[in-house]
C-alpha cells in the first residue's frame, strides 16, 4: 500500500518588511481629491528598526500636481492607553527620545503649551525637537505677535533651552506614544509612566470597535487556548459556558467561553475568554469577586526549582512587581492583569521591557545604557529557565494578587497583609466611599 504524501503546506510572505534599499512599494490607482482626476498611491508597509510596523504612503496628481504623503502605525493597538509625565530638570533631559502618534497630546502646563494629536503626528524626535518645532511653528504664524505672545514665545525658548525647570506630558490613548528611560528598565525617578483604561469615547476616536465586555485583566495566549484544564487544578461545579459573540476586530462570529474557578485560599474568580476562527483575534479577562479587601497584600516567593516556576500566578492590574536580583521594579499597570505561571510572567516581563523600551535597541542606543538593558533581559531569562534562583515579590493595594500554595502549610510563598496608606486610598478612590448610612446596628454592636 503506497503512502499518503502529505500535502505541501504553502508559507505566505510577512506583510510588513524590514526597511532595505531592496523594499519595493505597491502603487494603485487612486481619486484625486483636488480635481477629481486619477492620480497614483504609492505604498509601503515596513518595520522602523527601533519602533514598530507602520505603512508609508506618497499620492501624486500628474493633472493638477496635488501631491501628499502620510505615515501611520500599523499592527495592533495596545490594549490600554498610555501618560508620560517628565520633569524636565537639566539639559540632559531635552536629549530624551520621544515617539508622539497622530493620537497623542502633549503638554507643558507651566507655559500653558499644548500640541494637539494632529500636529507633530507619526513623528520620532526629542524633547528639545519638538518643543523646537512647536516654536518656530508658532512663531513663523505669527508675524506680529502681541506683547502676550511675545512673552510666551520667550517662556517656551527658554524651556526648549533647558534653562528652566518644566513638566512634559503626553498623553496618548492608542497606546502607541513613548518617552525614552535611559536607565531603564530601572525606574527613573523623573518619569511617571501610568496605563488607563481606555473609555468607549477613546476608542471610537482612536478607530477601534467599541467593545462592551473589556475587562481590567489579560489572560495570556496560552491559558486563553487551555482554558478547560484549569477546571483540573482549581475547585469548581460548574462546566465551560459557551455563547457566540461578534469579534470586536472583524465583526465575524466567535465563541466566548467562560468558567467561574474557586483557587483555593483565595478568592473566587471568573474567568472569560474569547477567540474569533476567522481572523484569529483572542482575548481574555479575569474577573474577581467578594468584596474589597481591607489590607493590602505583599507576596514573596523565593524560587529556586521548576515547581516554583510552575506555580501559577494571578497578578491584578495594580500591583506591582519586583524583581531584587534583577534590580527591576515595574510600576502598576505595566503588564496589566496577568493569570499565567512564574515562568509566564517571567517571559511576559522580558517581552514588556523590550516592547516598551525601543531606544535601547538598534543603531541610535547608547551602547553602555544597550549593554546594561541587555544584561538585565539576560538575567531575567536565565530565572525563567530555572538556571539561578530568584526573589518575585507582587505587591497589591487591594489584595487581588494571588500565588498558588502547593499545600496549606507551604512555606512558601510568603505573604503580609498591611494597612494601606491615606495617599493609596486616595488613589483608589476610597477615600470618597461613604459607608456610614448603610451601617446597621449589628454593626455598631460589633
Amino acid at each position: 500500500m503506497s503512502e499518503q504524501q502529505a500535502p505541501e503546506v504553502k508559507t505566505l510572505p510577512p506583510i510588513f518588511l524590514d526597511i532595505s534599499p531592496n523594499s519595493k512599494p505597491t502603487e494603485m490607482d487612486s481619486l484625486c481629491m483636488n480635481c477629481l482626476k486619477e492620480g497614483t498611491t504609492t505604498m509601503l508597509l515596513t518595520k522602523i528598526p527601533f519602533f514598530r510596523e507602520v505603512m508609508i504612503s506618497h499620492f501624486s496628481c500628474p493633472h493638477c500636481g496635488y501631491s501628499d504623503n502620510a505615515i501611520q502605525f500599523a499592527g495592533e493597538f495596545p490594549a490600554k492607553g498610555v501618560t508620560f509625565k517628565l520633569v524636565a530638570k537639566s539639559p540632559e533631559d531635552l536629549n530624551r527620545r520621544v515617539i508622539k502618534s497622530s493620537h497623542a497630546t502633549i503638554k507643558v502646563p507651566e507655559i500653558d503649551l499644548e500640541i494637539p494629536p494632529q500636529t507633530q503626528a507619526d513623528t520620532i524626535n526629542t524633547v528639545e525637537g519638538v518643543l523646537e518645532r512647536a516654536y518656530k511653528g508658532l512663531k513663523h504664524s505669527n508675524p506680529n505677535p502681541t506683547p502676550e505672545f511675545e512673552e510666551f514665545l520667550d517662556n517656551l525658548d527658554q524651556c526648549r533651552k533647558g534653562l528652566v525647570q518644566f513638566n512634559f506630558i503626553i498623553d496618548d490613548p492608542s497606546g502607541n506614544s513613548f518617552l525614552e528611560n535611559p536607565i531603564a528598565p530601572s525606574p527613573d525617578p523623573q518619569l511617571q509612566v501610568e496605563f488607563y483604561r481606555r473609555t468607549a469615547k477613546m476608542n471610537e476616536e482612536i478607530g477601534l470597535k467599541v467593545d462592551p465586555k473589556s475587562g481590567d485583566f489579560q489572560v495570556d495566549e496560552v491559558t486563553t487556548k487551555t482554558i478547560d484544564k484549569y477546571q483540573s487544578v482549581f475547585s469548581t461545579d460548574q462546566p465551560v459556558q459557551e455563547m457566540d459573540t461578534d469579534c470586536p476586530v472583524c465583526s465575524h462570529t466567535g465563541v466566548s467561553r467562560s468558567c467561574t474557578l474557586s483557587i483555593p485560599f483565595f478568592k473566587e474568580i471568573i474567568i472569560m475568554a474569547f477567540n474569533c476562527d476567522y481572523c484569529g483575534y483572542h482575548n481574555g479577562e479575569v474577573m474577581i469577586g467578594g468584596e474589597t479587601s481591607r489590607y493590602g497584600r505583599k507576596i514573596t516567593l523565593k524560587a529556586n526549582c521548576q515547581d516554583d516556576l510552575n506555580r501559577e500566578v494571578l497578578k491584578s492590574e495594580l500591583a506591582g512587581i519586583e524583581i531584587p536580583e534583577a534590580e527591576i521594579k515595574l510600576v502598576p499597570g505595566t503588564l496589566g492583569g496577568k493569570f499565567t505561571t512564574v515562568e509566564g510572567l517571567l517571559r511576559d516581563i522580558i517581552q514588556q521591557l523590550s516592547a516598551e523600551n525601543p531606544f535601547m535597541r538598534g543603531d541610535s542606543s547608547d551602547a553602555q545604557a544597550s549593554s546594561h538593558f541587555q544584561n538585565v533581559l539576560e538575567q531575567v531569562k536565565s530565572f525563567a529557565d530555572g538556571k539561578n534562583p530568584f526573589t518575585l515579590i507582587l505587591d497589591d493595594p487591594m489584595s487581588n494578587s494571588f500565588i498558588q500554595k502547593y499545600k496549606i502549610d507551604d512555606p512558601k510563598p510568603i505573604i503580609e497583609d498591611y494597612e494601606r496608606t491615606y495617599e493609596q486610598n486616595e488613589e483608589l478612590g476610597l477615600n470618597d466611599i461613604k459607608t456610614e448610612e448603610f451601617v446597621t446596628d449589628a454593626d455598631k454592636k460589633e
